[in-house]
């Protein structure tokens, strides 16, 4: 594994916890809502 190679795959683990933890966020918001 490069370091390129790494830091691209990192990068992609944090831009997709946030992506789920951004759609769990909204899930909550449209229970509470309703």
């Amino acid at each position: 594994l490069g370091n390129e190679l790494l830091g691209d795959l990192v990068l992609f683990f944090v831009v997709v916890g946030h992506f789920r933890y951004a759609i769990r966020v909204f899930e909550i918001v449209l229970e509470w809502r309703h």
